[in-house]
């Protein structure tokens, strides 16, 4: 059984990581990603180098940045606004998770 603990939380998703299998939950919108560790990161990777180098279509609001995931005949599709927000959700969610490794390092466990 998972023990998740939140990483993220806000008006577009979450991102949550359970502390026994190690494993992420990225929500957005109506999509909910299970990613392992090295799949969050390289994800967190994609989502920023997509946000840099997308080239701007004419209507901002169309889907057309294409996202792959670890499953090869799922893809998720964004404007720029989503892009947006998904990479912030996973900046913040990143350093959260980032601080919490710190912190543990200090635990007397």
């Amino acid at each position: 059984m998972c023990h998740f603990t939140n990483c993220y939380t806000g008006a577009n998703g979450y991102i949550i990581k359970c502390e026994d299998c190690h494993h992420f939950q990225v929500a957005f919108g109506t999509t909910v990603l299970t990613l392992n560790a090295f799949d969050f990161q390289a994800f967190i990777g994609i989502v920023s180098y997509k946000k840099e180098n997308h080239e701007p279509k004419a209507d901002s609001n169309i889907r057309s940045i294409v996202l792959p995931t670890p499953c090869n005949t799922v893809h998720l599709i964004f404007n720029k606004t989503e892009l947006n927000d998904l990479h912030f959700m996973l900046q913040e969610a990143d350093t959260e998770v980032r601080a919490q490794q710190l912190i543990s390092l200090f635990d007397p466990k």
